[in-house]
């Protein structure tokens, strides 16, 4: 008879006792602590790694893209009336604005030149350029149909007047490109530069004519000045 709970070691292989080796609970700290974080989470230490830092042309492109839905929904979209009878709200709210995001979208497409390396993660890729290019030429044309320009073709002086061509001409003069490389490094077209150039061209014809805003223009303007009153 055999007490209770009593392990026997079968006789075949009793010959091979000296062969086995016991793994013992006694396993020293660090080891022991190694092993149960394995066992614990189930995973490698791969995960414990930290996050990559992200790129830095990424966060300042997604900065300015806030900066320009912030132009368009706000200075522009909510205070279409403001803007299209007050040339003085319309240069600050619309040009100005504009103007402070092409700056920035200048700047950094500068500073992360265009590189033929596709593998230089300094250099902003060819189709972020102009994803990028064609946002901020589409808040330009906009700005140029907004206000006193409001209408159905952008860049249309006739019925502004010289004083509000004078402000979008010097507008346009500090945002256009001055140079067909810089125009590129932006990430515009040609077709979107020479559409630019032409705004500028019909901004200095409505200055050189000496001409006061149309009829409407004038009794959006005569509104306003009432209401301030």
């Amino acid at each position: 008879m055999f007490e209770k709970n009593q392990r026997t070691v079968p006789a075949s292989i009793d010959h091979e006792c000296d062969d086995i080796i016991i793994v013992s609970d006694n396993v020293e700290g660090d080891d022991r602590c190694d092993m149960d974080k394995s066992i614990t989470n189930g995973s490698s230490t791969e995960e414990y790694k930290k996050d990559p830092a992200p790129v830095p042309y990424l966060v300042e492109i997604k900065h300015l893209k806030r900066r320009i839905s912030n132009v368009q929904e706000i200075s522009i979209q909510t205070s279409r009336d403001a803007i299209a009878s007050d040339v003085e709200k319309y240069q600050n709210n619309v040009l100005n604005a504009t103007r402070n995001c092409v700056n920035e979208w200048r700047a950094i497409a500068r500073h992360y030149g265009a590189s033929s390396n596709n593998n230089n993660d300094n250099s902003i890729p060819f189709a972020l350029r102009k994803e990028t290019g064609l946002l901020v030429f589409q808040l330009i044309q906009l700005s140029c149909q907004s206000g006193p320009l409001s209408g159905a073709k952008p860049g249309y002086f006739r019925r502004c007047g010289a004083k509000v061509a004078q402000v979008v001409y010097e507008f346009l003069e500090d945002v256009v490109p001055q140079n067909d490389e810089l125009g590129e490094c932006m990430g515009f077209s040609t077709k979107q530069i020479d559409v630019m150039k032409k705004w500028k061209i019909n901004a200095s014809k409505a200055i050189e004519s000496g001409k006061p805003p149309s009829k409407s223009v004038m009794k959006k303007m005569q509104r306003k000045a009432k209401t301030k009153k």
